[in-house]
């Protein structure tokens, strides 16, 4: 695999690589049993928080294998991403501690809190657009007319290889693990989790969610289409808002058994109970598929199951809500 050509194909070596490669700057997130699921659904179900990993959420990993693997005359250039908040606060991180400019396109509905932390790094911010397919195309113009590295988490090879080194790890803490349940935005971390997690154990049943308001995943597969870009709702799930990448969609059918949609409201009632039952807060992006089961328990009946926790920088005011609202 190449760095930085979405054409290349992803082995299980080119994750392995990546694993060693990032492993002294991020963490070994646990893989924790959840009783409440566990118990709702019948089956064994634990929790892959990756809302513990370093920035709380595990768009780092990939952003630091692609950096790492960056030449010197890339960084020079600098980097550029679009981002719905994650992505740009991992990228501005590593401009931190490596010295390398980076310019990130929010838009202007991000969540403050992750607008905070991305203007801590000293980044140049953009906010612009109503939703992510618009900044995305903002930094998409602004990488043509400039000689900057743009990254992207779902169509950059090297990305997705450091995504996919969640998947050696769930399987290393416990092999038993036959379904799991992956947040999917763009598609990069489910592609990454599920080359990995397919190559050391085949048959392993892998759920891909989104949320109602933004399905662009669920609609491609159904349609055979690319939709690089795709109308959306306003959504508790900011990180799963948009199109999706192009090797999200060039790998979805080897990587997704089972894409599925989960309503707005039943990720609101994930997230407080999972800081409820579980103690993890976790932001509507990373909630989406502990809601999936919560409407489906019967789909995970006799299952081991792990669900990843894709990211918790959660906008507290979302939590108020749900609290001043009480569960209906």
């Amino acid at each position: 695999m190449t760095a930085g050509s979405s054409h290349d194909e992803i082995e299980l070596k080119d994750i392995a690589a990546a694993r060693e490669r990032i492993a002294p700057h991020v963490y070994r997130t646990p893989l924790v049993r959840s009783a409440f699921l566990s118990k709702l659904c019948g089956g064994e179900v634990k929790l892959k928080l990756e809302n513990q990993q370093r920035l709380n959420a595990f768009k780092i990993r990939g952003m630091i294998n692609r950096v790492l693997t960056m030449t010197p005359e890339e960084r020079r250039k600098g980097i550029v991403v679009a981002s719905s908040g994650n992505h740009g606060i991992a990228a501005g991180y590593c401009g931190w501690k490596w010295g390398i400019e980076v310019e990130v396109f929010v838009p202007r509905s991000t969540p403050a809190t992750k607008v905070e932390r991305i203007k801590g790094y000293g980044v140049r911010l953009n906010l612009e657009g109503e939703n992510y397919d618009d900044a995305c195309a903002r930094a998409k113009a602004r990488w043509r007319e400039t000689d900057k590295v743009f990254i992207d988490p779902s169509s950059d090879p090297v990305a997705v290889a450091g995504h996919g080194s969640i998947g050696f790890e769930i399987m290393e803490d416990d092999p038993d693990i036959d379904t799991l349940v992956v947040p999917v935005g763009g598609g990069g971390l489910v592609t990454g989790v599920s080359l990995a997690v397919k190559a050391l154990r085949p048959g392993t049943m892998v759920y891909g969610v989104q949320s109602d308001a933004s399905p662009a995943m669920t609609a491609s597969l159904r349609d055979g289409v690319f939709y690089e870009v795709y109308p959306a709702g306003p959504s508790v799930c900011e990180g799963l808002v948009g199109g999706i990448g192009e090797i999200g969609y060039r790998y979805a059918r080897r990587c997704i058994d089972e894409p599925v949609n989960v309503s707005e409201r039943a990720v609101r009632r994930a997230i407080v109970a999972l800081i409820r039952e579980d103690k993890v807060v976790a932001e509507g992006s990373g909630a989406a598929g502990v809601a999936y089961l919560m409407e489906h328990p019967e789909a995970f009946r006799g299952r081991h199951v792990a669900i990843i926790i894709s990211g918790g920088n959660l906008d507290f005011s979302v939590l108020a809500e749900e609290i001043r609202r009480g569960e209906d």
